[in-house]
C-alpha cells in the first residue's frame, strides 16, 4: 500500500466515523440547584451560573430538555441581559399594572414559561450566547416547599456544516484511493 492509498482510506474512515458519530449523537444530563426558592407570586429567580455554551455550534446541534418535581412552578430560559434586568428591577415591581416583564408571560423569555409544567418540560435549542434558567412560583399562595429539583438532559448531534465537512472529507479519501 502506497502514501495516498493510506491517506485515502484513513479520509474516508474519519468521514464515515464522523457522520456515524453525528447521526447518533451523544447525551449527558446534569441538574440545576443555585436558583432561589421563588417566595413572590408569578416572579422569575435565576441561576448564578449560566447555560454551558455550544462552543462547536457551526458544526454540533444542542438540545436540551429541563424537567422538574414540583407543580407549583414554572421555569424559564431567558438571555443574560434579560436575566440583569430583572435582577435590577425591586421585587414586587415587575408585575403590576399592564407589565409582564420577569413573569411567568415575560415576551422576552426563551423557552418555558407559564405554560410549562415538569412532567412534559421544556426543550430548547442551545444558541450561541450567554443563557440562564430561571423559575418562580405560579399560584398566588406560598410555594409549597422550599426544594426544587431542576434535571436537564442534552443532546448532541451532528449539524448541517459537520456532514458537508464530512462529505468533502471523504470525497478526498476517494480521490486519493484513485491516484496511485
Amino acid at each position: 500500500m502506497g502514501r495516498k492509498h493510506v491517506i485515502g482510506l484513513s479520509l474516508a474512515s474519519l468521514s464515515l466515523t464522523l457522520c456515524l458519530v453525528g447521526l447518533i449523537g451523544f447525551t449527558f444530563e446534569g441538574s440545576v440547584t443555585d436558583i432561589p426558592t421563588p417566595n413572590t407570586p408569578d416572579r422569575t429567580y435565576f441561576s448564578d451560573e449560566p447555560l454551558p455554551q455550544n462552543s462547536l455550534a457551526p458544526f454540533v446541534v444542542a438540545n436540551v430538555k429541563f424537567t422538574w418535581d414540583r407543580d407549583d412552578i414554572y421555569v424559564v430560559i431567558v438571555d443574560a441581559d434579560e436575566k440583569a434586568d430583572c435582577e435590577s428591577t425591586p421585587e414586587g415591581l415587575g408585575g403590576f399594572g399592564s407589565s409582564t416583564a420577569c413573569s411567568s408571560s415575560d415576551p422576552d423569555i426563551v423557552a418555558g414559561g407559564a405554560d410549562s409544567n415538569g412532567d412534559d418540560g421544556i426543550e430548547w435549542q442551545i444558541e450561541s450566547g450567554e443563557y440562564y434558567v430561571g423559575m418562580g412560583n405560579i399560584f398566588s399562595n406560598i410555594p409549597e416547599g422550599t426544594q426544587v429539583s431542576i434535571d436537564y438532559q442534552v443532546h448532541l448531534k451532528g449539524s448541517f456544516v459537520m456532514y458537508f465537512v464530512c462529505i468533502i472529507l471523504g470525497f478526498a479519501g476517494l480521490a486519493y484511493l484513485k491516484t496511485d
